[in-house]
């Protein structure tokens, strides 16, 4: 009876689609046949008469689950689209064989428990693949072998915990990698390794405390790092070192207090710095010396009060023994290119002579929303050019010649 009730369920459950039009690569138009989808108890056993190029599965059948060689006849197939259904299983090669020109792969928000080293094998010529919102617990070595031309991955917003050493070997054209909103806690320095071509790396939203020493430093063309939303409390050591394309680099929203001398060095490419919304109180002089090339830095959202002003090296010795947090004129020295500079929400209050002077090239300030009341005279000494000042949010009553 059990065997007539699923022979009976698998026919109900053979679909064909209908005609479908796509481009050729010449730009034509042409009618492509569809396919058909065998479905048993809400596990795709077969798609068969597979001849157009996108294979779309998205929630219409809500797949419980996918067989081995479900895909043996979809040689024609470029898309494969799986997002939102309930794949509670882990992903293992044989469950794409047949995908041999499969191009891009999606299956996100589907209940993916875990992908098998080699999943993806059978589809070499794979460029996309999209794995974000599922369950997946790790990534182990050699997880993407067999796809070398993947040029965009996104695993974002699993349960990641742990990235093997080699976890993306093999992996040397990929361009963009997606890992946030993961559980990931420290970066090893072989995390990356073989990623020589990536120019973005988003690890923003994670629980990230460690990064080792060059655990960037293969990643020789990248562009941006995005780790903002993480627990870092310290620019680590060294960690930016050897990356000579580095021109954005996000560490808003961590646990950072203090920023000690040449806090940044390796990274002289830079052109946009956020390190906003942190718990920074003290700025050593020189924390960004090397930093020529940098044009915007963001310090908002801070606890920066005071800015001193030709403190001699007695002085600094006893506020540091005071541990008294410092930021000073010589913390900005070496910005000579630097043309918007954000410093709302701190608790600045007063603004002192030539606060900024190593910043000659400043053209916007942003002191909105601290404590300011009083801006002393010739604060602005040193910037060369006209600036613009934003000034809302407080409560100035001295204003004395900004220039002299």
């Amino acid at each position: 009876m059990n065997y007539l009730r699923s022979l009976f369920l698998l026919e109900v459950a053979t679909f064909a689609f209908g005609a479908s039009l796509c481009c050729t690569e010449e730009g034509d138009s042409a009618p492509l046949l569809g396919y058909k989808l065998n479905i048993l108890e809400g596990v795709l056993i077969s798609v068969t008469d597979a001849r157009a190029s996108i294979l779309d599965l998205r929630d219409g059948e809500a797949l419980a689950g996918i067989q081995e060689r479900a895909f043996a006849e979809c040689a024609n197939v470029r898309e494969l689209l799986l997002s939102d259904n309930h794949i509670a299983q882990r992903l293992k090669e044989r469950h794409f064989l047949g995908l041999v020109r499969l191009k891009k792969l999606i299956i996100n928000n589907s209940s993916v428990r875990g992908v098998e080293p080699g999943a993806f094998a059978a589809s070499s010529e794979l460029e996309e693949l999209h794995l974000a919102e599922n369950r997946i617990p790790n990534i182990r070595e050699n997880t993407f072998r067999g796809v070398p031309h993947l040029l965009h991955l996104d695993v974002s917003r699993n349960v990641i915990r742990q990235i093997d050493d080699g976890a993306f070997d093999g992996l040397g054209e990929l361009k963009e990698l997606y890992l946030r909103g993961n559980r990931i806690r420290s970066i090893g320095a072989l995390t990356f390794r073989g990623l020589q071509n990536l120019q973005w790396l988003h690890l923003g939203e994670n629980e990230i405390a460690r990064i080792e020493e060059r655990a960037f430093g293969a990643l020789s063309k990248l562009g941006g790092i995005y780790l903002a939303f993480n627990s870092i409390s310290a620019v680590p050591e060294n960690v930016f070192v050897d990356i000579p394309c580095l021109t954005d680099l996000y560490l808003a929203y961590n646990k950072l207090t203090h920023l000690r001398r040449e806090s940044f060095t390796g990274v002289g490419s830079l052109k946009y710095l956020d390190i906003g919304n942190n718990l920074i109180g003290a700025i050593d002089k020189d924390a960004f010396i090397g930093l020529s090339n940098l044009r915007t830095l963001r310090l908002s959202g801070n606890r920066i009060s005071t800015i001193h002003v030709n403190l001699s090296a007695e002085a600094v010795d006893l506020l540091q023994n005071q541990q008294m947090p410092i930021v000073s004129q010589d913390s900005f020295r070496g910005l000579y290119n630097l043309k918007t500079l954000l410093l709302a929400r701190n608790q600045i209050s007063v603004l002192p002579y030539a606060a900024f002077k190593e910043l000659r090239g400043l053209k916007y300030l942003d002191l909105s929303e601290n404590q300011l009341h009083t801006i002393k005279r010739c604060a602005l000494n040193g910037i060369e050019q006209y600036i613009q000042i934003n000034l809302s949010g407080n409560d100035v009553t001295t204003v004395e010649p900004l220039r002299c």
